[in-house]
């Protein structure tokens, strides 16, 4: 359940990166270079994940038990909204013939695109801590794998996507965020981590 929310995630998330980069190209159309040859594929990945978003993390709280349940559902209500607000708009965009850079730039200020964002980022911080709060009071910290997959349930758009776009400058803001969710996965590795100093330092560095 929750690798599904994740892979959503993922593609959504690679998408809007994407066209943070695209935007700021200059562009007239879609056609006639490389990253306007993948525009129309990460917007399509992006939709099909938009699709069905908050259903998918409706069952992963349901799969993990999360309590109070009618507060999550109650906020999933809210993310199906703004995933349906700018799903509307992502297949807007696609249904021109032509894309240009200032087009995805006025994507990329639409307030329904950024709600969504934010209510995935929520959501995400959620499931994370919730994952390494199970880790450490589990009988057994598991290993160092482990911890790393579960700490990855945050980092949704961690730099796999700097190795497979790493001719896309990331914006300051894109950076910024990145940091920002890095510090206190390290902390509360370190924190479930304490009686093998060891795996602490190799769930970092790894």
């Amino acid at each position: 359940m929750l690798a599904e929310v994740r892979e959503r995630c993922d593609a959504i998330e690679e998408c809007y990166e994407f066209m943070l980069a695209y935007a700021a190209q200059g562009l007239p159309s879609d056609e006639g270079s490389e990253s306007g040859g993948q525009i129309r594929e990460f917007m399509r990945r992006a939709a099909k994940a938009m699709a069905g978003l908050a259903e998918s993390c409706s069952m992963a709280a349901k799969h993990e038990g999360l309590e109070p349940a009618e507060r999550y559902e109650a906020f999933f209500t809210v993310l199906d909204r703004d995933a349906r607000d700018s799903l509307a708009a992502v297949e807007l965009v696609l249904a021109q013939p032509a894309i240009s850079s200032q087009l995805i730039d006025n994507l990329n200020a639409s307030i329904h695109l950024r709600a969504m964002l934010t209510d995935l980022f929520l959501v995400g911080e959620i499931l994370s801590a919730h994952c390494v709060q199970g880790a450490a009071h589990a009988k057994s910290v598991g290993s160092v794998s482990t911890i790393n997959w579960r700490i990855s349930l945050l980092i949704f758009s961690w730099p796999g996507n700097l190795r497979r776009h790493k001719r896309v400058s990331f914006s300051l803001w894109s950076r910024t965020r990145v940091m920002l969710l890095i510090l206190p996965v390290i902390g509360s590795t370190l924190w479930t981590s304490t009686r093998h100093p060891s795996d602490a330092f190799l769930a970092i560095v790894v």
